[in-house]
């Protein structure tokens, strides 16, 4: 009888090692396929913004540079500052000193302060960097934090900010394209009392050190200013991507707490130590979204 006793026991123990063992393999899966789909998720929501903000030298990193790729960097934005300007400063001289009438001087003025509203929001990136990074850091730790469900509700919300970005950016880059390459072919050519053609371009310009008329200069020119429109689409699709992706990532957390605190509503009786866990975590959830908040308004 002890020898079956015994057997009883050794049976029981190997089924409670084989049920734990079960238990933590399914617990190592899961987390391990949390972790996957986080990846993955985040790889989703920056699969459009960061391919924009990067060419620009404007997306915040974790890793500490190397001493070529803060001369790659900043070389990058003098280099796009400067074709913006290289298009605005001829624009505005051009408006000031050779525009006849209001009317054509409004007409002219009206696409530079684009430009220039546009590169403003550039350098206010440029300055955010380390609140934007950490806004990002964030929106990693939610991901790899949350549930399965959370992330669902994460890849929901990007997915439509990413198809809102894309339409937006195909209309953008379509429409900006064709105002600055086919538009100046379809205005009236102004020829001159000694028959000298004038050929327009895209942004007119006063260019006080050189006639922009003569070749290469108008082809340099031109160019210039139709790779200035694509700067331009650029800076506004990839802040309007990063704005749209932290924006609609803060409405999956409110989201998410609606959640919470339907599921505490919805408790059925259960010992106060539980509710009062829950109540915590509502709490603290809440107070990060109001951080997440502070830092965006920044």
């Amino acid at each position: 009888m002890r020898a079956s006793a015994a057997s009883v026991l050794d049976s029981e123990t190997c089924n409670n090692v084989d049920s734990q063992v079960s238990s933590s393999v399914l617990n190592t899966t899961q987390k391990m396929t949390r972790v996957q789909n986080a990846e993955d998720g985040i790889n989703h929501i920056f699969r459009v913004v960061h391919p924009l903000l990067n060419v620009l030298s404007a997306w915040p990193t974790n890793v500490r540079p190397s001493v070529l790729s803060k001369i790659r960097k900043w070389f990058t934005i003098f280099f796009v500052y400067l074709i913006q300007f290289v298009v605005i400063v001829p624009s505005i001289l051009y408006i000031i000193l050779k525009a006849k009438s209001t009317r054509s001087r409004i007409k002219l003025l009206v696409p530079q302060c684009n430009t220039f509203s546009q590169l403003f929001k550039y350098t206010i990136v440029l300055r955010r960097h380390d609140e934007i990074r950490e806004l990002l850091d964030d929106l990693r730790n939610d991901w790899f934090r949350g549930t399965e469900e959370d992330q669902r509700i994460y890849e929901t919300r990007a997915t439509i900010g990413q198809r809102l970005v894309i339409s937006f950016m195909i209309f953008l880059y379509t429409g900006g394209t064709s105002l600055r390459t086919i538009t100046p072919f379809l205005r009236e050519k102004v020829v001159l009392p000694d028959n000298t053609t004038i050929r327009p371009l895209p942004c007119p310009g006063y260019f006080v050190l050189f006639n922009e008329q003569l070749t290469p200069n108008y082809e340099i020119i031109f160019f210039i200013q139709v790779f200035s429109g694509f700067l331009s689409y650029t800076e506004v699709s990839g802040i309007l991507g990063l704005c749209a992706t932290l924006c609609l990532h803060m409405c999956s957390m409110l989201k998410i707490l609606g959640n919470k605190m339907r599921e505490l509503s919805s408790l059925s009786e259960t010992d106060e130590e539980t509710v009062q866990k829950k109540i915590t975590d509502i709490v603290e959830y809440q107070t990060k979204i109001k951080r997440c908040v502070f830092l965006f308004k920044q």
